[in-house]
C-alpha cells in the first residue's frame, strides 16, 4: 500500500508526528507539507492520512482547503486523520467534528489524538 502523509504546521509538532507515523507504516509512504506543496496529486497513493494541529480550536486554513477541494477523491481512498492539540483528549471529537466533513470523517478508518508531541494512537487498524 502506498500512503500520502499530508500535514499543516505551525510550530513543526505536526511535522514531526508525520514523520513518526510514516515510519510506523507498512508499505511507501511519502509526506507532504500542504503549505508547500497546496495540490497533490494523490492518484497514485491508496490512502491518505491528513493531521494538522489545532490553533484556538481549529485546524491549519490550508488542510481545510484541501479536505474541502478534494473530499470526492478522498473519499475512494482509505483514509485516516490526526491532531496535535494541547488541548486535552476529551475535546478530540468535538475538534474533529468542527473542523471536517461529517463524510470524510465517516470514511475514516483510524483517528488519531497525538498531544502536544507524540503519537498516541495504534495504525495497526488502518494498514489492514
Amino acid at each position: 500500500m502506498k500512503t500520502a502523509v499530508i500535514y499543516a504546521t505551525r510550530s513543526g509538532t505536526a511535522e514531526k508526528c508525520s514523520e513518526k507515523l510514516s515510519e510506523m507504516l507498512a508499505g511507501e509512504s511519502a509526506i507532504i507539507n500542504i503549505k508547500k506543496v497546496s495540490s497533490p496529486d494523490l492518484s497514485g497513493y491508496d490512502a491518505v492520512i491528513v493531521g494538522s494541529s489545532i490553533r484556538i480550536g481549529k485546524v491549519q486554513k490550508e488542510i481545510s482547503e484541501f479536505v474541502q477541494k478534494n473530499l470526492e477523491t478522498l473519499k475512494e481512498k482509505r483514509l485516516g486523520v490526526f491532531l496535535c492539540m494541547g488541548a486535552g483528549e476529551e475535546n478530540f471529537s468535538e475538534y474533529l467534528s468542527r473542523n471536517f466533513p461529517k463524510e470524510f470523517l465517516d470514511k475514516c478508518k483510524a483517528k488519531g489524538f497525538f498531544g502536544g508531541d507524540s503519537i498516541s494512537r495504534d495504525w495497526d487498524s488502518f494498514q489492514r
